[in-house]
Order: structure tokens, then C-alpha cells, then sequence
């Protein structure tokens, strides 16, 4: 029984996520929607504002905050640092096979009026690369590094909102991005964690068993909450 409670908060995270991962059809994207990238987009639109979007969702600013964070906020955090980088790239890989199994229709083309700040995308909308990049990295520091969580995900939705001022992105697609980033990452790290307990993947000084015999403390949240690969508990806590 323990075990089966604590599967249900994945479980019903990965419901959440997989019904976020379909697409609303053509008439939902022109109501709400497209409404809510206009209002953000020519509402709060600004000079500075356009400058913080952009080097936001710059590329190397997206998928290297957390190997950046990680590393500059304990140099033990290389595991955080290497498997958020592992995540960040099978999620895009998943982001980029939906693109093209979809193809919504970006907002700016459904509108032409709203700006590109940020430049035009050439390939669909749905779900944000952006998005899922920046919390698959969030999700696998709320796993490695849960004092870092805050700032891994007030950086992954600031990404997240920049894409729909920037006029590429959709609401939906972003939360789409989030739900398949975070679902990456989880599955991420429990492969990395099952490699680890069969000793195939060396497990650093950090989530080693201390001299003591006793469990490291990463290690020991995990068990105190029940959950299978370490701090899930602390990553479904932000």
C-alpha cells in the first residue's frame, strides 16, 4: 500500500501532462488563446521588456542556465549539471517530433499584427522547445539540487511567458513545453537512478552512502517520502 500511494502523485501528474500534449483544435486557438498572446504581446510590450524576452529564450541561455546554476552553486552538482543537460535534449528531440506530427500554425501567422521581438520560427507551435528545455532542467534540480528548485522554475516559466510575448507561442503550447519537460526529466532521472543502484552509472560523493553507513541526505528524502530515485517528493512540492 505505501508503495501504491506513492505512485499516485505520478500517475496523476502523468494524466495531467499526457492531456495537455493534445493540441485544442483551430477554434479554441482563435478564441482565448490567440487572445491572450495579443493581450500580452501589444499590451505589456516595451523596449526593455522586448530585450529580456529575447536573451531569455536565447538558445545558450535556456538550455545552459542549469549546467550554469548547478555547477556555480556547488561544484559537487556535476551529476544535476550533466543530467539536466541529457534531459534538455532527449525533450527537444520529443518537442521537435510533435511540431511536426501537429502543425499548429504559429500565432503570428494566424495574426500577422503581432511582433516578433525575437525573430519568426520556421517550423509549427505546438508544444514550446523553449518551455520544454527550461523545465526539464528545473524538474531534474528539484530531483538533485531541491534548494535550487525555486529558481529553476521561476527561470522555466519566465522562459515559458517570454515565448508567448515574443508572439511564437501559444498559452497552451507553453504549458504543454512544461508538462513534457517535467515528464522528461522524471524519467530521466529514475533511469539514471536505476543505472546508479546496479552500478552501471557511478553515483557521486553527494549521493553516496555516507561514512557512516548511514544515506546521504538526497537519498534519504527520497525514502522518508516513500518514492522511488530520491527527491521526487521534493520536485511534486513546487
Amino acid at each position: 500500500m505505501p508503495a501504491m500511494r506513492s505512485f499516485k502523485p505520478a500517475l496523476l501528474a502523468s494524466l495531467l501532462a499526457l492531456s495537455l500534449l493534445v493540441p485544442p483544435r483551430p477554434a479554441m486557438a482563435e478564441s482565448w488563446d490567440l487572445r491572450a498572446v495579443q493581450v500580452v504581446n501589444q499590451k505589456l510590450a516595451s523596449p526593455a521588456a522586448d530585450d529580456i524576452a529575447t536573451f531569455l529564450t536565447d538558445p545558450l541561455v535556456t538550455g545552459g542556465a542549469v549546467t550554469l546554476v548547478a555547477i556555480g552553486h556547488d561544484p559537487r552538482h556535476y551529476q544535476a549539471a550533466a543530467t539536466g543537460l541529457a534531459a534538455e535534449v532527449v525533450g527537444i528531440g520529443l518537442a521537435e517530433g510533435l511540431k511536426a506530427a501537429t502543425h499548429r500554425p504559429r500565432p503570428y501567422v494566424v495574426d500577422p499584427s503581432l511582433r516578433t521581438p525575437a525573430g519568426k520560427e520556421p517550423d509549427s507551435s505546438f508544444p514550446s522547445g523553449h518551455t520544454t528545455v527550461a523545465f526539464a532542467g528545473a524538474t531534474v534540480l528539484a530531483f538533485d539540487a531541491p534548494e535550487l528548485a525555486p529558481y529553476g522554475y521561476a527561470f522555466a516559466t519566465l522562459v515559458g511567458l517570454s515565448r508567448i510575448y515574443e508572439g511564437v507561442h501559444y498559452p497552451t503550447d507553453v504549458l504543454a513545453g512544461a508538462a513534457l519537460g517535467s515528464l522528461v526529466a522524471w524519467g530521466v532521472v529514475a533511469g539514471r537512478n536505476a543505472l546508479q543502484a546496479h552500478h552501471w552509472l557511478p553515483a557521486p560523493p553527494a549521493l553516496a552512502a555516507s561514512a557512516s553507513g548511514g544515506p546521504a541526505p538526497l537519498a534519504a528524502a527520497g525514502m522518508q517520502a516513500g518514492l522511488p530515485g530520491g527527491p521526487l517528493a521534493v520536485a511534486f512540492r513546487f
